[in-house]
């Protein structure tokens, strides 16, 4: 798989129909939502929401909002193409979002995921060890269906 053509880049107003398609393709764990929130996305959370692009294509997309109330990003979803899921890719936005946290200078990074996905946790654990951080359970929340905890990473 050839990888000099990835590109990591934040969102911009023409991102919100392949945002939703790729989401949608990575189902069951992420969800396409009403598209007004990702024109919102496109239009107030730029610095903080980035898409992975190979050839011009979208295989990665993660949205972190800003919280100047809990001085934390949270990162709403995060998702990679089924395809393109060895790439480290997920690592790879993830730091995007780190750059943007400490530039901010906030006290973590929180995230919630479905009690079952262990993939996802799995890249929070490695990333949270990776950047000498905490990954601590904060709640357990039943959303619909889905089981879902909610964690914080934060400086040890």
């Amino acid at each position: 798989m050839k990888t000099q053509n990835i590109t990591i880049r934040s969102i911009t107003e023409d991102d919100n129909s392949s945002i939703l398609e790729l989401i949608d393709n990575c189902r069951p764990y992420v969800l396409p939502h009403h598209e007004y929130f990702y024109w919102i996305l496109e239009h107030y959370y730029q610095s903080t929401c980035f898409v992975c692009e190979l050839d011009m294509k979208l295989i990665g997309f993660i949205s972190g909002l800003p919280s100047i109330d809990k001085k934390s990003i949270f990162i709403w979803q995060i998702c990679v193409h089924p395809n393109f899921r060895k790439l480290k890719l997920g690592n790879q936005m993830l730091n995007k979002i780190y750059n943007r946290f400490t530039e901010l200078n906030f006290e973590s990074i929180q995230f919630s995921i479905d009690k079952n996905n262990i993939p996802s946790y799995k890249l929070f654990e490695k990333f949270a060890i990776e950047k000498n951080m905490v990954i601590e359970a904060i709640n357990n929340n039943k959303i619909c269906s889905s089981n879902e905890i909610a964690y914080k990473i934060y400086r040890k």
